[in-house]
């Protein structure tokens, strides 16, 4: 049986420990049309993030406003999150963001 060394051990100990949580608001505004929001929730699953919250309004004309809060153990995927929805300017543009 061998024994295992005190780098080990603190290692182990690091990777047991609870990462931090950050919240991150988004408010969205994206065109009435089929597939849509499943364009956004792609991009939201491709960084493994989960929501938290999520509510949409129909504002009666060609396009809803949406707020979506994640929950993000690496606050760096934000910036990623936000060049995809950047990519597809006819379908969601993002009103306002910010950590919570």
């Amino acid at each position: 049986m061998s024994t295992v060394g005190y780098e080990k051990l603190i290692a182990a100990q690091y990777d047991n420990e609870a990462k931090p949580v950050y919240y991150f608001s988004l408010k969205l505004q994206i065109t009435n049309e089929s597939g849509n929001l499943n364009k956004v929730l792609q991009i939201l699953s491709k960084y493994n993030t989960n929501i938290q919250h999520i509510a949409f309004l129909d504002t009666k004309s060609d396009s809803s406003l949406g707020h979506i809060t994640l929950e993000l153990t690496n606050p760096s995927k934000v910036s990623f999150i936000l060049k995809e929805l950047a990519k597809f300017p006819s379908v969601v543009s993002v009103k306002e963001k910010k950590f919570i």
